[in-house]
């Protein structure tokens, strides 16, 4: 780092955490929080429980091989970048629009025709008057560029650039990302309410132990969306046939309008049909399919329809019960036979098994384990990779 991005580096520390002070908590110091994540996410910190500590690559980071080092530090540039860009928390639709923004802007930053400044602060300007959304977009953005300038990552003077040796950090951090195009970004900011917010039960039938979740969903959602979103909930891999059954045997079949599929019997397109179209109210259900071979069914209830909604992000999992079986596993018998023969080592077959499970010398497999949170933060990585994020205007 230059002498000059050094002292901005120094005036960033000093105008947002004015003098040391006892710190409980990542939240109080965001610029930490950030710096401790992406060495995480970069692979050169390990975080237990209690403790952390170097990872075998934090050696070529500190220092060693000069190229090693070189391509370390670019590595950490990176993964500090998608951190201060991308939001990786359930934030609101002005902040997604935000980052996918100033991602745009970083990359354009790096060509040969960057982003005017003049022109970025007149669209600020007149967004003022017109649309409060997209002026907060604006208005974040802006002040996250100038903060990434104090650290030496961007130059602002009548352009917006970004310096030639950190261009291979941008294009790593953003280029393969699913950027959304500034109509899909005005899309979102403007968006309506959905027209109602569903709370789902979906359960795995036959499954022992239980196996369920209940989920916040938008009934403007489409069928195919939710097939998405089960796919997640149950931790399938999406690798066969599905269906949609609305009133029982010989009812109304939803799937993917795909000619890849081949059907038995006529069918209508998911991606056409809302879930608020099909099931009107509370008490109300339809059958999912998952696997003709294993026959993985699922029952889902309309539980409740909101009348009120706290402005979060849709979809959203609120609770939940037993572990996901395994692809490809038999069904709900022949997962629970393999979590037998798993946890018991008299059984026959047992050593298979556990190698085709991939479980670790004494690991011991629960089919109850669910984890609520790590099925959020999936369903936001989801969300913001298709799009699919709905939000409620407060």
């Amino acid at each position: 780092m230059s002498r000059h991005s050094a002292a901005h580096h120094q005036g960033f520390w000093k105008d947002d955490y004015a003098g040391p002070h006892e710190v409980k908590t990542m939240s109080k110091l965001p610029l930490l929080a950030d710096i401790w994540f992406a060495l995480s996410a970069a692979g050169f910190i390990e975080v237990g429980a209690t403790r952390v500590r170097l990872s075998d690559a934090a050696a070529a980071f500190m220092g060693g091989d000069p190229r090693e080092t070189l391509l370390a530090q670019k590595c950490f540039v990176a993964e500090f970048l998608q951190t201060m860009v991308l939001p990786h928390e359930a934030v609101s639709s002005v902040e997604y629009a935000r980052g996918a923004y100033q991602m745009a802007a970083l990359l354009a930053a790096t060509t040969a025709q960057p982003p005017i400044m003049d022109k970025i602060r007149a669209a600020m300007a007149e967004a003022e008057n017109e649309d409060f959304g997209t002026c907060l977009v604006f208005t974040s953005a802006l002040h996250a560029f100038e903060r990434m300038a104090e650290l030496g990552l961007l130059d602002i003077g009548a352009l917006l650039v970004v310096p030639t040796v950190l261009a291979p950090c941008v294009a790593a951090a953003f280029a393969g990302a699913n950027l959304p195009e500034l109509w899909r970004v005005d899309r979102e900011l403007n968006r309506r309410p959905p027209s109602s917010v569903y709370q789902l039960k979906i359960e795995l039938e036959d499954a022992h132990p239980a196996v369920g979740r209940r989920i916040l969903v938008s009934a403007d959602m489409t069928l195919a969306e939710l097939h998405h979103t089960i796919q997640l909930c149950f931790g399938w891999e999406d690798r066969h046939l599905h269906e949609f059954r609305v009133g029982g045997p010989g009812g109304t079949v939803y799937g993917p309008d795909d000619d890849e599929y081949e059907w038995d019997e006529p069918f209508l397109d998911e991606a056409a049909a809302t879930i608020g179209s099909v099931l009107s109210g509370a008490g109300q259900g339809l059958a999912y399919t998952y696997d003709y071979g294993d026959c993985w069914d699922h029952r889902v209830t309309v539980q409740k329809v909101l009348g009120e909604y706290d402005g979060g992000m849709l979809p959203r999992c609120t609770a939940g019960s037993g572990a996901g079986p395994r692809e490809d596993s038999g069904g709900t018998y022949g997962w629970s036979a393999k979590v037998r023969t798993a946890n018991d080592p008299t059984a026959a077959g047992h050593r298979e098994i556990r190698r085709w499970l991939g479980l670790g010398h004494g690991e011991v497999l629960d089919p109850t384990q669910f984890d609520k949170d790590l099925l959020n933060h999936r369903l936001d990585v989801f969300k913001q990779d298709r799009g699919l994020a709905w939000h409620l205007q407060d």
